[in-house]
């Protein structure tokens, strides 16, 4: 497996702290970097790219396993706390699902998050970590994937509360301008249509859980 580069992924680890931070009103830490090595990746054929190239694909499941193994050896009073990894590497959650943008679970207080598919406008499209940092040496393309991120990352540190998807309107409206931010998304076009707001029942729950609990802190890892 490739070495991440792991100073351009903590510039925007360190971007979206402060950002997460504001959009949930919680407290938000960087924790240093965690490699990873070959037994949590897989090779896919990537049918977008040029003449069909592998893929590397990180294991959202087995990326769990290894932040589990972090979280032991935090301090007693960040034992509880939840931890959202951030990772340059297409993200495969097992089974059926091509890939996804992120992974949360309550149950373990732990999430991750990938940055692969941010960069591009082809909505299935998946591309190496090299090409990423290509497209985002351009400023546009850097705004769009960094606010994509913000959303991603938001989505899923609240899904480490424990917060599931909004449910699916069986009859929803034509022209709608957006969804709220726990909808379910499935390619960057879901992505750009959430919005930061929540939607009424998640924003009560949330607003319930600020108020009852002195546990607000969400680490990002790189």
């Amino acid at each position: 497996m490739r070495a991440p580069q792991v100073a351009d992924l903590l510039e925007e680890v360190e971007w979206l702290a402060p950002r997460l931070a504001a959009v949930l009103r919680i407290d938000v830490e960087v924790l240093p970097p965690l490699r990873l090595d070959d037994r949590h990746t897989r090779e896919v054929s990537n049918p977008w790219a040029p003449r069909r190239s592998q893929l590397t694909q990180l294991h959202a499941r087995a990326a769990f396993d290894a932040l589990l193994g972090c979280r032991a050896s935090f301090r007693d009073d960040y034992q509880r706390r939840h931890v959202l990894a951030v990772t340059e590497a297409d993200l495969w959650p097992g089974g059926s699902l091509r890939y996804v943008f992120g992974l949360g679970s309550g149950e373990i207080q732990t999430g991750v998050m990938s940055l692969a598919r941010l960069a591009l406008d082809v909505p299935a499209n998946a591309a190496d970590a090299a090409i990423v940092r290509e497209r985002m040496s351009d400023p546009d393309v850097l705004e769009r994937a960094r606010f994509r991120a913000l959303k991603i990352a938001a989505h899923e540190a609240l899904h480490l509360w424990d917060l599931d998807h909004c449910p699916v309107p069986d009859d929803p409206p034509a022209g709608h301008p957006g969804q709220a931010l726990l909808a379910a998304g499935r390619n960057v076009e879901d992505l750009d249509a959430l919005e930061f707001a929540m939607c009424p029942e998640h924003a009560r729950q949330w607003a319930a859980i600020r108020s009852g609990s002195g546990d607000r802190y969400t680490h990002l890892r790189p």
